[in-house]
């Protein structure tokens, strides 16, 4: 099994990059993992991947400033979650915690 341990499909673009591209989407990167990429002369995929969301992309909800930080968490982090939920097979989610929105928010969002 091949287990890719640092992905981060979103379905917004990357705020902290600002390319103008499309959002780089949990389908996208599905398509990446199923390769087929050689190994050993053989073709393989790329099993599994642990997600979670561009860490640029959890400072949009705070910033804004209509969103609480445990809001703020749940938001970002729902896609992840959505995308773990779709794909339980293939996707596992990361929590990723941006200090700004308060130890306490983000203590609980784990919990």
């Amino acid at each position: 099994m091949i287990i890719d341990i640092s992905c981060y499909p979103t379905d917004l673009v990357d705020l902290a990059w600002r390319h103008d591209g499309d959002p780089f989407t949990g389908e996208r990167l599905l398509e990446m993992m199923d390769g087929p990429y050689i190994i050993n002369g053989k073709p393989r995929r790329i099993d599994k991947a642990f997600i979670q969301p561009p860490q640029g992309n959890t400072i949009y909800t705070w910033t804004d400033g209509e969103l609480s930080g445990r809001e703020s968490i749940d938001a970002y982090m729902a896609y992840t979650l959505k995308m773990v939920q779709t794909y339980p097979e293939r996707f596992i989610g990361c929590f990723v915690y941006n200090p700004r929105c308060g130890v306490q928010n983000g203590v609980e969002a784990i919990e």
